[in-house]
């Protein structure tokens, strides 16, 4: 009399994919960087804070002050700029004089000739604003240069890195049963994540053309983008589905038609 054998064989969980882990590595990098970038940022955003309640010294120089002086423009030329607008240089009271940057100031930048008064304002060691014959511009080195960048720049990396992580994490869930991914659940985190990388995009995009662009406009072109690219997901998976229900209608008429004409068993 022969014997079965009953064999235990226990699920193993499957491996996750090497593009899963680095996705999920990738992820919590660039979640890291944006927290850093967002100090950063912060920091930024207190010194604009502080330029912008500033107030002339007068004859009290004391506290958080600016000062005018005027210099004499010795020459001019263009700062070539990589992926991004070219900045115009101006070089003060000699040719080994200190050079004065301006960030979109070529209104200001073609109007000045060697000779030329400049009227300067200093900061905290620095030449922040620049003005001549009713123009003016502020240079690189002002606190209400680049922040939108930074706010741009931070936005983008933590929306990015959270969805690379979602991906990650979504996949190996995926091939444990659990299907993270297809869920209802990550909707709400994968829509701000994408909207926060859309963001991110529209503030690389105007730092192209300007570095003094309002952190509300960037986030409001940001965020247009993000519902315009929704909207058109939405109707391309509307018009698959009207694509694919005649087909489907069209399939299962001959698989009724079939059954009906089958005879009835006595």
């Amino acid at each position: 009399m022969a014997h079965g054998t009953l064999r235990v064989v226990t699920a193993q969980p499957s491996r996750r994919p090497r593009w899963a882990q680095l996705c999920v590595l990738v992820g919590a990098c660039l979640l890291l960087t944006s927290a850093g970038m967002a100090v950063l940022f912060g920091r930024g955003l207190a010194e604009r804070n502080a330029y912008t309640n500033a107030r002339a010294c007068g004859a009290d120089p004391s506290g958080d002050c600016w000062v005018e002086v005027s210099a004499a423009v010795a020459g001019k030329h263009a700062v070539d700029r990589v992926f991004a607008a070219d900045e115009k240089a101006v070089q003060i009271n000699d040719l080994s004089g200190p050079e004065i940057v301006l960030a979109d100031g070529g209104h200001l930048w073609s109007i000045l000739h060697p000779g030329d008064r400049l009227t300067l304002r200093l900061w905290r060691g620095d030449f922040v604003h620049a003005s001549a014959a009713g123009r003016s511009a502020e240079t690189t080195a002002s606190p209400l240069i680049d922040t939108s960048r930074w706010y741009a720049e931070t936005i983008g990396l933590s929306g990015l890195g959270s969805l690379l992580l979602i991906a990650g994490l979504g996949w190996s869930s995926r091939h444990r049963g659990a299907a993270l991914v297809r869920q209802r659940a990550v909707a709400w985190m994968i829509r701000p994540a994408s909207a926060a990388l859309c963001v991110g995009i529209a503030g690389m995009v105007s730092g192209l053309f300007t570095r003094s662009a309002s952190i509300s406009m960037v986030t409001l072109a940001g965020l247009a983008g993000w519902g315009l690219t929704e909207l058109a997901i939405q109707a391309s998976r509307l018009m698959r589905r009207r694509a694919a229900a005649p087909v489907l209608a069209a399939a299962t008429i001959p698989a009724q038609a079939a059954g009906e004409s089958q005879p009835l068993s006595s």
